[in-house]
């Protein structure tokens, strides 16, 4: 399989990127190929089977680095026959799509200590309040303490 590019691209070609898999997949045999919100990017249908993929693309040319979510990772586990991380990238005006099986991908990747993301006001404006719909889980001193205790017993196992 080649090899990708060194860093990932942004969301906006992100957009084309996904669009021209799912023309890909259309090409090879895959039918009702679309662009998906979660779990993965694009969904499509081989003979009987659901197939979801995770688009990363990269504007890079030798490697790609990027992030998969730990919702896309539990999706490849639930049916690993049937996914696929995708690096997509193009070559002048062509585009090229190295799938991966969540196991070969998994050869690829690691993790870093968890990331708790904030989103502060500046000039001495008031917090947004917390949404009712959000899916974010907010930071507390419980949570923190267990995500230290995740991330060391992480660090701790070996396979």
């Amino acid at each position: 399989m080649e090899q990708a590019s060194e860093t990932t691209g942004n969301a906006r070609s992100d957009v084309e990127a996904k669009a021209a898999f799912c023309e890909w997949l259309l090409a090879h045999g895959y039918a009702d190929a679309r662009v998906t919100a979660t779990p993965a990017d694009v969904a499509a249908s081989k003979d009987g089977h659901r197939w979801l993929f995770e688009v990363k693309f990269t504007a890079a040319r030798t490697h790609c680095f990027g992030a998969a979510t730990l919702t896309e990772w539990a999706a490849a586990a639930k049916d690993p026959e049937h996914f696929r991380f995708v690096v997509a990238y193009q070559r002048g005006e062509d585009w090229r799509f190295d799938c991966y099986t969540p196991e070969e991908f998994m050869a690829f990747s690691s993790m870093p200590p968890f990331k708790l993301y904030f989103n502060v006001p500046l000039d001495g404006g008031v917090a947004r309040p917390r949404s009712q719909r959000s899916r974010k889980i907010h930071l507390t001193k419980s949570r923190l303490r267990l995500l230290s205790r995740q991330f060391e017993e992480l660090r701790e196992l070996e396979d």
